[in-house]
Formats: C-alpha cells, structure tokens, sequence
C-alpha cells in the first residue's frame, strides 16, 4: 500500500511538467517506437485525467470573455466545458488503459491543446 501512494505521488508530481512539455509529449506518444511511445502516451494519460475538470472552468472563462451577455455565455461555456472534461477524461482513459498495446497510440484528437477565441 505504502508504494502504491508513492507511485501515484510521484505521477500527481510528475503531471505539471508533463503538461509543460505539450506538443512533445504529444509526438513522442504518437511514436511509432514502442519504447518511446509506452511512458509519454502513460503520461499523456495520467495528464488527461488529471486536468480533465479544469476544461469546465477554462471553458465558462474563455467564452463570458468580451462578451455583451456574460451570463449567456458562462451557461454556453459550461456546456462545452462539460463536453470537453469528458472527452479529454475518456482520451485519458484510454491512454492509461492500453499504454503498454503496440502500434496502439489512442484516440487521434481533433483539437489543439491550445484555446482558441
């Protein structure tokens, strides 16, 4: 039990810079080389899971931004924040789930990990 709580320590620590290294990350989980693919496309999971709640808020803020009905648009960000918390907890889901499977790299994404206005 004791190195259970250490590993999951070590990888809530070890999330933030992961999120730092973004589209590298991202690239090296998507590698054709398993050895290079197995750890980042772990990471890129545990990152998913981890931050997946943060897309409600990131979502409710960028949308009420230079907004003339800011009400509006936290209830419209609150829609697509709910929508993208699930999407990206399901892509790191599927990350942790099936790291180790070869010449699998998970679900492709069709959004940039950056907001856009």
């Amino acid at each position: 039990m004791k190195k259970l709580l250490t590993a999951v320590l070590i990888l809530v620590l070890s999330a933030p810079s992961t999120l730092a290294c973004g589209n590298k990350l991202n690239e090296k989980a998507d590698s054709e080389d398993y050895l290079t693919k197995m750890p980042h496309m772990f990471m890129r999971g545990v990152a998913n899971v981890l931050v997946s709640p943060a897309e409600i808020l990131v979502n409710i803020h960028s949308r009420s931004m230079d907004s003339a009905k800011p009400l509006k648009s936290a209830v419209e960000g609150l829609g697509y924040g709910t929508v993208a918390t699930v999407d990206r907890l399901v892509r790191g889901g599927v990350d942790l789930g099936s790291f180790w499977v070869p010449k699998f790299n998970g679900i492709p994404s069709n959004k940039s990990p950056e907001i856009k206005k």
